[in-house]
């Protein structure tokens, strides 16, 4: 059944699937019993006895999710709210302040002025670098990890960048990490 083309998978789904609900804060599919066991036993399935009757009330499968801001547009978060894959976005954000703190730790530019003149880049987006580049270790292990809110982009991260704490624990609140 796995090398089914689309067209023979859509419509296996459409005869096992009997409904999908979206609710505020889960999605709820039902599926259709006889339908599964019929499938199960056209291919070559050993395993199931030819002879077994399944209740005919669907199957209901409950999913936890709900609908949440994702910078410009809006996302269906199925789960914990976890981004469950790496952003490489945030990942270019955070290596470019790591870069940049090594840089301005390196004694070679005596000012933020200095620095952002021979880098050509605004004053204030390079604060924004500096600033990234004292974010919680964890905060960033988090995000290489892909560990993080699906609310936390490169351009939200900017945004709290401006008034991000010094404290780890408040910047893991600030950001929306789990408290540890």
């Amino acid at each position: 059944m796995l090398e089914a083309a689309s067209l023979e998978l859509r419509e296996i789904v459409r005869t096992v699937v009997q409904r999908v609900e979206a609710g505020g804060d889960r999605i709820v599919v039902s599926v259709n019993r006889p339908a599964i066991l019929s499938i199960a036993t056209s291919s070559t399935a050993p395993e199931i006895a030819p002879d077994a009757t399944p209740d005919d009330a669907p199957l209901t499968l409950t999913i936890a999710a709900k609908l949440r801001r994702a910078g410009k547009g809006v996302r269906l978060v199925i789960g914990g709210g976890s981004a469950d894959r790496i952003d490489h976005g945030l990942v270019s954000l955070l290596g470019r302040a790591m870069a940049t703190r090594c840089r301005f730790l390196s004694g070679r530019e005596d000012s933020v002025d200095s620095m952002a003149s021979r880098l050509s880049l605004r004053r204030d987006y390079l604060s924004v670098l500096l600033r990234l580049s004292c974010l919680s270790p964890e905060i960033v292990r988090a995000i290489l990890a892909g560990r993080h809110s699906v609310e936390l982009t490169p351009t939200r991260l900017i945004e709290l960048s401006k008034n991000l704490p010094h404290d780890w624990r408040e910047q893991s609140r600030v950001l929306g990490f789990s408290p540890a």
